[in-house]
């Protein structure tokens, strides 16, 4: 994908107005920086639809992801406590 237009000619990334009214300033403020922060999903889009996994279905596959990684750790652990053991019980495989 490219990203040349998501930035001005000076390399500075893209500057967004948003108006934003609300009944105190604490609210207004809070609502603001939970839009900076992305965690606020806008209302209504002008992006095309868009192909690919939802981020409930992108967790999912991560949390997969990290349990499969933790299994590897723990057979690499294993091979090598079994390696050692190897090389204790034959001293010719030490070198």
């Amino acid at each position: 994908m490219d990203d040349w237009n998501a930035y001005d000619r000076k390399g500075a990334p893209p500057s967004y107005w948003v108006k934003i009214t609300g009944a105190g300033t604490e609210k207004v403020q809070a609502l603001y920086r939970a839009i900076r922060a992305g965690t606020v999903r806008p209302t209504e889009s002008w992006e095309g639809s868009q192909s690919g996994l939802s981020t409930k279905e992108l967790e999912n596959r991560l949390d997969i992801s990290e349990r499969y990684a933790r299994d590897l750790g723990i057979e690499l652990n294993t091979l090598r406590a079994e390696l050692v053991e190897l090389k204790k019980q034959q001293p010719a495989l030490a070198q």
